[in-house]
């Protein structure tokens, strides 16, 4: 039998440069011009950075909480609509927002339980907290610290969004924890006021509904379901969703199909500021790519990159998408995906000289293909291998994936010698539906 000493201290020198080396998590543009807020980790700690004619300031200084899930990512960093204040959440919970002139930091909320997603709209901030009861809707005044409870019901509230015509967002049983079942509801504005009784705009049974992005101009609002068996882009005009919010729960809005494609689960939709067009990204086999596709019927969409990377958080600033990209051997960076370059370079350290590229392969357990990344020990497999030690790395979850994007871990390991395998096993994100629920009651 193989054996290696785990104790072999020859690669912590690598080991602490992947874990310190920078690494970007969530980017939001400026409403009226060229900055960008993000939320960067150094060293162990995450705290808001702006961008602003190509310097790079740092907002915070004691955390913020941010996190970097794929593409159903909640917003955990917003702009107010004036352009002048950032809303983000402390590394306690806390909802606050900082002066992006002088960084001044004020606290917008006070109570025990944190906020888990926000968006600031000219009607003040949503924000799902914990505070009230588990994943509440509530509307804060930025000025006074007020608090309106929108939603404290039987539904667990994620990914508020503002529009013209209302706040959108998705909801879930809470048997269901956003995995099984979600609907779109909007909560109206009517007299310049926002009102508490949501409206239910798309529901299905045993269908999960994500990412909804109301149109920049109020035409309407694009999401995201996987009633097809994989996530896709819909879109429902102005006048569908009116009827639709109009038959208490009844119907559903009428939708197309903005993009949709076989085996791989469409998502992270992002509208252009025009609103002719929205950014996306492709999610199959370990890869997210970006990409961009027209509103018209029958436009098709256009990928930016298909390389081996993955790509989270489509954002549009100054007529450019912008992503949060990384890859094997590079720290996930802002990217200018248009470009094809960095924004925000995250230091690398000489890595793409130091790591391993991962390959693939699947293999069968019983009817049910399992996709496989297999990092190969540093330079390589040998010619005539007499044995190679592997690591089997099974990921958490379950409904998340290994992919090609960043992780230091199974990098570590390689460099001390081991072939590291990291299956999708049942119950794993990114390959449709039925993969996803295939351990729904069976985790083990």
């Amino acid at each position: 039998m193989y054996r290696r000493d785990l104790r072999d201290t020859s690669y912590d020198g690598l080991l602490a440069d992947m874990a310190s080396a920078d690494s970007a998590v969530v980017a939001a543009p400026a409403p009226d011009d060229g900055r960008i807020a993000y939320a960067l980790n150094r060293e162990d700690q995450t705290d808001l950075w702006l961008h602003e004619d190509g310097t790079d300031a740092r907002l915070t200084s004691e955390g913020v909480s941010a996190m970097r899930r794929g593409r159903g990512d909640t917003q955990w960093v917003a702009w107010n609509p004036a352009g002048d204040r950032i809303a983000f959440i402390d590394a306690a919970g806390t909802l606050s927002a900082v002066d992006a002139a002088t960084g001044e930091v004020e606290a917008l909320t006070h109570g025990d339980g944190p906020v888990i997603g926000l968006a600031w709209g000219e009607h003040g901030v949503a924000a799902v907290t914990n505070e009230v009861s588990r994943a509440a809707l509530v509307l804060i005044d930025p000025d006074t610290g007020g608090q309106q409870i929108l939603a404290d019901d039987d539904y667990l509230y994620s990914d508020p969004r503002w529009g013209d015509d209302g706040l959108y967002a998705v909801r879930a049983p809470h048997r269901s924890l956003f995995d099984f079942e979600a609907e779109l509801v909007r909560f109206p504005i009517r007299g310049g006021e926002i009102v508490a009784d949501a409206e239910v705009v798309f529901s299905e049974d045993a269908v999960r509904v994500q990412t909804p992005r109301p149109h920049p101009h109020g035409e309407g609002v694009a999401f995201v379901h996987d009633a097809s068996g994989f996530d896709a882009i819909h879109y429902a005009d102005a006048d569908a969703v009116d009827a639709a919010a109009g038959t208490g729960a009844e119907e559903s809005a009428e939708t197309t199909t903005v993009h949709a494609a076989d085996g791989v689960e469409v998502g992270a939709p992002a509208w252009h500021p025009g609103g002719d067009r929205l950014a996306f990204t492709a999610t199959g086999q370990g890869r997210s790519s970006p990409g961009t596709v027209p509103l018209d019927d029958d436009a098709d969409a256009d990928l930016l990159s298909t390389d081996d990377a993955f790509h989270t958080g489509p954002v549009w600033s100054d007529g450019d998408l912008l992503t949060v990209r990384g890859d094997p051997t590079t720290p996930p960076q802002v990217w200018n995906a248009d470009a094809g370059a960095a924004v925000v370079e995250t230091g690398s350290v000489g890595f793409a000289e130091r790591l391993a590229s991962p390959t693939e392969f699947t293999f069968r357990s019983g009817a049910t293909e399992i996709h496989t990344l297999v990092y190969p020990p540093v330079g390589g497999f040998p010619d005539e291998p007499d044995s190679v030690p592997v690591l089997v790395h099974p990921h958490g979850g379950p409904t998340a994936f290994d992919d090609f994007g960043w992780d230091y871990r199974s990098q570590y390991f390689a460099a001390l010698g081991y072939a590291v395998a990291m299956p999708n096993y049942r119950g794993s994100d990114g390959y449709g539906r039925a993969h996803r629920m295939a351990n729904d009651d069976d985790w083990g």
